[in-house]
């Protein structure tokens, strides 16, 4: 569901996402791109926690859409209780933290975040690697790392829409 598609104004996005904030501490948002139900072209990432926290937000890709919302909430409503994340926390759900190359934000991956806050840089995201538990031996995890320069070459993450 995308509030924008459903006819929602910026202005109306905007002080949902603002009360969400003030309520909860932060909000996810979830990038859908039709057609993904692998995780490939969907993404999910978090608006609030440096305003809120000063703590880097998370983003989480590759991955199916719903794990992506259940991991990124975790560890951001981990940080909301404890006002940062506890390192027990990433050994106890399995993941990785990597902090996102810069290069990563020039084509609007967190356009949501930019348009409340400023151009995001390197420091300002940790990307979710999920470790090895969250796969089956026959399918490993081919989650594409975004703490180096590279392009993403997964169907989706560069085709954002205006």
């Amino acid at each position: 569901m995308c509030l924008r598609c459903d006819g929602y104004s910026d202005e109306e996005l905007d002080r949902q996402q603002d009360l969400a904030i003030r309520v909860n501490g932060y909000q996810y948002l979830h990038v859908y791109q039709p057609g993904s139900s692998t995780g490939d072209g969907t993404w999910t990432y978090t608006v609030g926690l440096s305003e809120n926290f000063g703590q880097p937000e998370f983003i989480c890709i590759g991955i199916k859409p719903e794990r992506q919302v259940s991991i990124v909430k975790a560890l951001a409503d981990t940080v909301v209780e404890e006002g940062y994340l506890d390192p027990e926390v990433l050994t106890d759900l399995d993941v990785e933290l990597v902090r996102v190359h810069g290069d990563h934000f020039s084509d609007g991956l967190v356009t949501d975040w930019e348009n409340r806050y400023r151009d995001a840089v390197e420091g300002d995201f940790l990307q979710v690697i999920p470790g090895k538990s969250w796969f089956c031996s026959c399918h490993p995890s081919n989650v594409e790392r975004m703490d180096d320069p590279t392009p993403l070459t997964q169907a989706g993450y560069r085709d954002l829409p205006a």
